[in-house]
This record gives structure tokens, sequence and C-alpha cells, in this order.
């Protein structure tokens, strides 16, 4: 069976995606497993061992005939994880034969032969057990949680970076080595910077090696506000391309975040792994948590009431509720790693 699955948009979205090319190869194994997405995510795509091969939305649109593309790659079933109007015709008028979507989507009407009573908005569950509900429409019915999809990601086809480059980073065999990730792009409420800086002095550096990374855009401010003020803590802000940062993170022991697209990729490859999450309902970890054997959700505390924080404390320049998480639980959780 050759079997599409389209999930583009972002790369956390595209990490509670993979379980499903997992199930899959589990319950049809010789079945051939494509992804589209978005180039941006493409090498954490690559690293999954269920899928096998990647195609890229930005080349398909671009395409001059998009519908001929489809046809020549033969699948039997597409998965619209993520609705795309365009796409949805396109498989179509390509005649690919099963073609899956929620029922929430108009054009799946029109466009897919099964759909799948499914509604994302003020759901309760997590979106990588969402996901996992559309496999229904091929006859999948089992019942998942929480707990089955660390062994789902299969993310371990790590592209190494030449030695020339990782050994400078400053790795240390007889430590924790440890990254701060403190930004997310604007994605997610973030625990601020003098919470990292005050975190790093409290660690013991005898046992901790910190490394903190980031995108280019974010050097200055992260340079300014924390690598300033913490001596000896390894800046490798801007330093990497995708598939080299899920290499550095596959040499790494562990990784705090909020929740962003490192926080997923450091607990799907089963590193000790922090996230910090607002007490607002879909942006909690009951929906986008990070999930994996190590991996640890800290809440922020609603102090003045529940609805406090998603009013208030998105107008701010920091989250109140999400930085009354105090150094020392996170400094509590690190120190039970090691």
């Amino acid at each position: 069976m050759r079997i599409l699955i389209s999930r583009t948009d972002s790369i956390g979205d595209v990490i509670f995606t993979l379980p499903m090319a997992g199930v899959l190869k589990k319950f049809f194994p010789h079945s051939f497993i494509a992804f589209l997405g978005q180039n941006y995510t493409k090498d954490v795509i690559e690293a999954c061992k269920y899928v096998d091969v990647f195609y890229s939305l930005e080349d398909l649109c671009s395409n001059s005939n998009p519908v001929e593309f489809l046809k020549e790659k033969n699948f039997e079933v597409i998965l619209h994880v993520f609705p795309h109007k365009n796409l949805a015709v396109w498989a179509k008028q390509a005649g690919i034969s099963t073609r899956i979507g929620t029922n929430r989507r108009f054009f799946h009407w029109f466009t897919c032969n099964t759909l799948v009573n499914l509604t994302r908005k003020n759901s309760n569950t997590h979106e990588a057990l969402l996901n996992l509900k559309l496999l229904k429409a091929l006859n999948i019915h089992s019942k998942f949680t929480l707990e089955d999809i660390p062994e789902l990601y299969g993310i371990n086809k790590i592209k190494n970076i030449p030695n020339s480059k990782y050994k400078t980073f400053g790795i240390e065999e007889n430590k924790f080595n440890l990254i701060f990730h403190p930004k997310s792009k604007g994605s997610a409420r973030e625990w601020k910077s003098e919470n990292y800086v005050q975190l790093f002095h409290r660690l013991p550096k005898d046992k901790f090696q910190i490394f903190i990374t980031g995108t280019s855009h974010e050097k200055e401010f992260i340079t300014r506000e924390i690598v300033s003020r913490c001596p000896g803590m390894i800046d490798l802000v801007g330093a990497f391309s995708l598939n080299e940062f899920i290499e550095f993170i596959s040499l790494c022991d562990g990784l705090i975040a909020c929740s962003t697209g490192p926080l997923h990729i450091s607990a799907a490859m089963e590193k000790f792994t922090i996230g910090f999450y607002p007490p607002i309902k879909n942006m909690d970890p009951l929906r986008w948590g990070a999930l994996g054997k190590y991996s640890e959700n800290i809440v922020g505390i609603p102090s003045l009431g529940k609805n406090f924080c998603k009013g208030l404390c998105a107008e701010q320049q920091d989250c109140f509720c999400l930085n009354a998480i105090s150094v020392n639980t996170v400094l509590s959780k690190l120190l039970e790693w090691i």
C-alpha cells in the first residue's frame, strides 16, 4: 500500500503526526509511507525511520502540473491530517482511491471519500492522539494512549555533523550536557530570561555543561539578556541548521524550553526534557505537552484566577502565570536527573 500523509504546518505539529507513520508500518509492514510537509520541516521528517520519502509542499504548489505529479506516485491513500484545500482537490483529480479527511472542513465533503468525525477545537485530547483517530478510516481501531506515543516516533535516522564541527561544541562526557532553548519566535509563552540566568548560576558546574541555542534572529536578545550574564555558558545561538540541531540534541542529555519544536524533538529522542506551559486550555500539556519517556511538563500558576492568564497575561510581554514557575522547581527536577 502506498500512503501519503499530509501535515503542512509547524515542526511540533509534524512531530505529533509522525506516530501515524509508526502505526501504519505496524499494521501494514510492507506499506510505502510518504510525508508531505513544508521545506523547513524536512529534516525532522527525514529523521523518522517510518517515513520512506519526504515531499515538499512548496515544490508541489509550484509544480506546473501537481495533479500529474501525484498520479505518477501511484498513491492509494492520502491522509489529510492538516487540511489544505488545493491539495484535497489535486488528490481527487489524481484519482487517489482512498482520500481521508475530517468532516469539519466543508471542502472535504467534495474532495474526500472517507470522512472521520473529528474536531480539534476545544478538544481535551492530546494532538498526537487526535491524529491517530484518522486511522480508523483504515480499520485501525486500537485505543492508543499517551504512553504508546514515545515508541512510535522513530526519530533515529540522524545525519551526522562532520566531526570537525561538533568537536568544538564543548560536550563533556563526564557532565550532564543541558540545552537552554529560551525563545520560541513568538509561537509560545516563554519563561523569562531572568529565570534562565538564575538557574544557570545555581546549577553545579562540576556536574552540568550548559549550552544555549536559538535562531540567528534571537541572538541579539539572548546575548544581551542571558549569555552576557552567564560566564561559562556555551553560546550556540544561530549556529545550526535544523539537521545539525537535531544531531546536537542527540549528542546532549537534556533540554529545557517552552512549547516549541525543539522541545518536542528532544522528548521524541528520549532526552530528559522540561517544557513550560501556561494554564490555558488548548495551550496546556493536556493538548500540546511534550511526550517522551523522560519528559516533564510544568504548568504555570494562575494566581489571580483561571481566566487571568488568558486575558491580562496575553497583553503583557511576560506571562505572569508561566513565570510563577520557580527556579527552585526546575532546579530540583534537574538535580533529580543526575
